[in-house]
């Protein structure tokens, strides 16, 4: 208890970089999680519904990004 209470305040790198609009590491850990089990034939529907909302979230801003760096 008192690792979270010290800790508790604390803001993981995934929603830092969703909060700065940056690409997170879903892809290198979740993703490379969910192409595991998919190789050994494993359904990891938790994973998959984390994997699909965080990419959900930075679609809203990587794709707007994607198109201003193109028309440049």
């Amino acid at each position: 208890i008192g690792t979270a209470k010290a800790t508790g305040d604390n803001v993981n790198s995934m929603l830092q970089d969703i909060r700065a609009r940056k690409r997170t590491e879903i892809d290198y850990l979740t993703g490379a999680v969910l192409k595991i089990a998919e190789d050994l034939g494993l359904d990891l529907p938790a994973s998959q519904t984390v994997y699909a909302l965080v990419k959900a979230l930075e679609s809203r801003y990587i794709e707007s990004q994607d198109d201003q760096v193109s028309t440049v």
